[in-house]
């Protein structure tokens, strides 16, 4: 294998945004072109994952036919680094007229032999015309893709409650909403007590025909509890962990029922309707929608309201403002306050006095 005698001389100007003008290219040309470089197998694999793995930025796919009167059609295009993927992409060209592809050059070290960006982007064009496209498509974005919000970054997931896991069906004919799980046992039927006593008596049997001085096994029949509480799996003793054991409340909370009483039922009574707009006539508000006593009374001039935001913004550099607020707590200081971890008498008697601050002049 040698390289190409003659190199093509690529157009600086004249590229547009098009791929209907570019003959079709099949894959039996992009194996001819390679064969005639000096690339092994190995690379062709390499550059062919280059290709599925969208190394190519399909949206930077220019087209160049100005020159056709040489019967050459020429295409550039983006492609991302294997290595040092901070850097900017190459751009790898290639020309091509109605049968083969003649050249092809790319930014990369390999690039005038047979470089993987540029096999890349060969196999983007004859996968973009295969499929009917006429301008290259835009590039994808992350919202674009699946979602993978329920597939874990790796192999080590943090544990929950079992309350706070989302149970999805994520399968054929799964469900997609999540579910509320509750631990609980399907298999578990409820039993009264005199069931309970015979189970204890036919456990206390087996135990003494395994071992009869099995301690355990002959104070068994002997134990009967006079309280039970009702479960899940039916009436237990208070004594028994089933009956504390329960997901009744969460931990730390109290159910507190309020004292109001339920509302009577009568007859509501409709609302007032105001008239609409009768032809021309002016319409006159009714008076409870007339009456701006409220923003008469906050209503301020232009002049006070500009000096009122000039004193306001300047109140910080004022050095009385300063000192009184030195000894205070506010949002500022809370960060000190928090970390100190002796206080006087003093310095609480400050926290604890309230100042006037009214006689503070503003700046101005």
């Amino acid at each position: 294998m040698s390289d190409a005698p003659d190199r093509i001389s690529f157009p600086i100007v004249g590229w547009e945004f098009n791929l209907s003008a570019i003959p079709t290219v099949t894959e039996k040309c992009a194996k001819k072109f390679y064969a005639r470089r000096t690339g092994t197998a190995r690379s062709s694999k390499r550059s062919y994952n280059f290709y599925v793995e969208q190394y190519v930025q399909t949206a930077s796919l220019w087209m160049n036919s100005k020159q056709l009167s040489n019967g050459l059609v020429y295409v550039k295009a983006a492609c991302f680094r294997s290595k040092k993927k901070n850097a900017g992409p190459y751009v790898a060209m290639f020309a091509f007229d109605k049968e083969n592809i003649v050249d092809g050059i790319g930014d990369c070290p390999a690039g005038k032999v047979a470089c993987n960006q540029l096999m890349a982007t060969i196999r983007t064009v004859i996968h973009l015309q295969s499929n009917g496209f006429s301008e290259p498509p835009d590039q994808l974005s992350c919202t674009d893709l699946p979602q993978q919000w329920r597939v874990p970054r790796d192999n080590q997931i943090k544990g929950r409650s079992i309350q706070s896991l989302n149970w999805r069906g994520v399968r054929d004919g799964g469900s997609a909403l999540p579910k509320l799980a509750h631990p609980k046992e399907s298999r578990a039927f409820q039993r009264s007590i005199q069931e309970q006593q015979q189970a204890k008596q036919k456990l206390a049997k087996g135990l003494l025909a395994l071992e009869p001085k099995n301690a355990f096994a002959k104070a068994l029949p002997s134990t009967q509890s006079q309280q039970h509480r009702e479960t899940l799996y039916g009436p237990a003793s208070i004594l028994a962990p089933l009956s504390y054991q329960q997901y009744l409340l969460p931990h730390g909370f109290d159910v507190h029922l309020s004292g109001v009483s339920l509302c009577i039922q009568s007859p509501a009574q409709s609302l007032p309707t105001l008239p609409l707009f009768t032809s021309s006539l002016p319409w006159v508000p009714q008076p409870h929608l007339a009456r701006d006593d409220i923003p008469q009374t906050i209503q301020v001039s232009n002049e006070a309201a500009q000096d009122l935001e000039r004193g306001t913004r300047k109140q910080s550099t004022s050095t009385t403002w300063q000192n009184e607020r030195h000894l205070r707590l506010t949002s500022s200081k809370f960060g000190t306050v928090l970390t100190r971890k002796v206080w006087s008498t003093k310095g609480r008697q400050n926290l604890k006095t309230p100042r006037d601050l009214s006689r503070v002049p503003s700046i101005e």
